[in-house]
């Protein structure tokens, strides 16, 4: 009887332990004020008055190591508490797109919403997948514009499922 017990008990760590756990990007979490988003990243943050994705950018970083690869990071505080950050890479190509899924496959396993490819009409390309851990929706992207000269973005979008949620209302 012990025995089954204490496999009960070791089986409920090991699946509490497999949920991925993210509670903000890097080495922050969802609420840090700038300060405290400064201290723990410990990069030179710079003011930036630009929207992306619908979101309002107050801080960036630029030059950023991730894995290698050279971003600018993007992150919104809006009531001075960090809400949104986007790891935008510097040189995106395809290539990168495909590093960085890599990256997030091992650090968080297989996506909640796997990989997805679209052509566009043009010789254009969408490409995404997304990671919902406890705390964090994680949305990696790719696109190829073939508009006036081919264009290629890649980017990492990190934001609190709370707020998600509640934009869905």
């Amino acid at each position: 009887m012990r025995k089954i017990y204490y496999l009960i008990i070791v089986c409920m760590v090991l699946s509490a332990s497999s949920v991925s756990f993210a509670a903000g990007w890097y080495k922050t979490e969802w609420g840090m004020t700038k300060d405290e988003v400064s201290s723990a990243v410990g990069e030179g943050m710079l003011p930036s008055s630009e929207s992306i994705a619908n979101q309002r950018i107050d801080y960036e970083i630029k030059g950023f190591d991730v894995g290698g690869t050279r971003c600018n990071i993007k992150m919104s505080f809006p009531a001075n508490k960090l809400s949104f950050v986007m790891v935008q890479v510097a040189n995106p190509s395809y290539g990168e797109f495909l590093k960085l899924y890599d990256m997030l496959l091992g650090k968080y396993g297989q996506p909640s919403t796997p990989k997805n490819e679209k052509k566009m009409m043009g010789g254009g390309r969408i490409s995404s997948a997304e990671w919902l851990t406890e705390d964090t929706i994680i949305t990696l992207n790719y696109a190829l514009i073939p508009i006036g000269g081919a264009s290629d973005v890649v980017n990492v979008q990190y934001k609190p499922r709370a707020q998600a949620g509640a934009s869905k209302l």
